[in-house]
């Protein structure tokens, strides 16, 4: 009895084959792809075409009872320098670096803690405003929020709200997962070239204290400014760049794909043939 084993065989080699394209397509088409991708994103958008700056970075002013105010210059840049100054999230009011002839929008994001002792969970309007010398002080935005405070007997203190998390960790996370009022606004204000200043307004009412969060991580109280591009999709990618790497990471993979397929079919069809036309010579 004979047994054929050409058919086993040939499945064995293309079975072979496949294995060996789909490693070599994830492990060099898969990183390619990201780091064509970082380049060409790179190419288009400036490294300093989206800055983040906490809020502890403007100079807190209060004027007068139940208004606080955070205000701090806008240094232009000339486009001759490579880049942007980076401003550390050390707590030290320092104006805030844009490039010359640039317009720019502004995300406000505000994270903070009400305290109060008016009646059990309490909750009060605060009135946002944000204001530049292109205005002439009249607000360029206004919007009212609503937040919740402590309520009598929960308190917490500034030091530990501040403080290592290792020391502090459990006690912090849990006062954040209860009480702290979060709210993140996007496109609120234009910056215009001219713009010199910008000046935040928090107006509250009634006997509550505001605590700010502004921890160095992304996600305290910080101001995002981005560049206005005049292409919408380069607005997108700023705006949006976790989706645009995405996106663009799997379109480049399955280019590259596509093409190391056809590479490997007319590289093995080429060396069959030559195979096969030497034998029968």
């Amino acid at each position: 009895m004979k047994i054929n084993v050409t058919k086993p065989l040939k499945w064995a080699q293309w079975t072979t084959y496949i294995l060996v394209f789909l490693f070599l397509d994830v492990i060099i088409m898969g990183p390619l792809s990201c780091l064509i991708f970082h380049d060409f994103y790179h190419y288009l958008i400036p490294n300093d075409a989206s800055q983040t700056f906490p809020l502890s970075k403007f100079q807190k002013i209060t004027q007068e009872k139940g208004l606080v105010q955070f205000k701090q210059s806008i240094k232009r840049i000339p486009h001759e320098s490579a880049q942007l100054p980076i401003l550390s999230n050390n707590g030290i009011p320092e104006p805030i670096p844009l490039r010359d002839h640039v317009n720019y929008i502004m995300d406000l994001r505000l994270q903070l803690f009400c305290r109060t002792h008016q009646g059990e969970f309490p909750s009060t309007p605060l009135t946002v405003s944000l204001s530049s010398n292109v205005g002439r002080g009249t607000p360029l935005y206004v919007k009212e929020w609503q937040v919740v405070c402590m309520r009598p007997g929960a308190d917490i203190y500034e030091r530990e709200l501040y403080s290592d998390a290792k020391t502090h960790g459990n006690r912090r996370a849990a006062f954040e997962r209860e009480w702290v009022n979060t709210v993140h606004w996007e496109d609120v204000i234009s910056l215009p070239p001219d713009t010199k200043h910008l000046t935040l307004s928090v107006e509250k009412r009634g006997a509550v204290e505001l605590l700010f969060k502004m921890d160095d991580d992304d996600d305290g109280s910080a101001v995002q400014i981005r560049e206005t591009f005049i292409q919408g999709l380069r607005y997108l990618m700023v705006k949006h760049r976790l989706l645009a790497y995405l996106f663009g990471c799997i379109v480049c993979y399955v280019v590259l794909s596509l093409m190391f397929l056809f590479t490997s079919v007319a590289t093995f069809t080429f060396v069959s043939s030559r195979i096969v036309k030497m034998k029968t010579d």
